[in-house]
């Protein structure tokens, strides 16, 4: 079993094992994960070909999420909207 198939095998196995947690919040599930990921042991993680250990690979992991999550706050802020300014807040920076 070569190392990408191995890895697909362990996300499988996984994401089967966190599917009953559907009722949790997203946060919540989310956090699960890529602490999961954080504590794996012997395993690598490859992107764009280059490999990385799972702690790296955890902070990675939450970098994007932490990243998305302010995308989003940002843009709900930025379609409300005032009197004194009509236009959305983004049009404005």
């Amino acid at each position: 079993m070569n190392a990408r198939s191995f890895l697909r095998h362990i996300l499988m196995v996984f994401f089967a094992s966190i599917l009953p947690l559907a009722a949790a919040d997203e946060k919540t599930r989310i956090e699960g994960l890529i602490t999961h990921i954080d504590v794996l042991k012997d395993a690598n993680f490859i992107r764009n070909g280059k490999s990385y250990d799972s702690k790296n690979a955890a902070k990675f992991l939450r970098g994007k999420w932490e990243a998305k999550a302010r995308k989003s706050r940002l843009r709900r802020i930025s379609s409300t909207r005032s009197p004194q300014f009509p236009a959305p807040l983004e049009n404005l920076i």
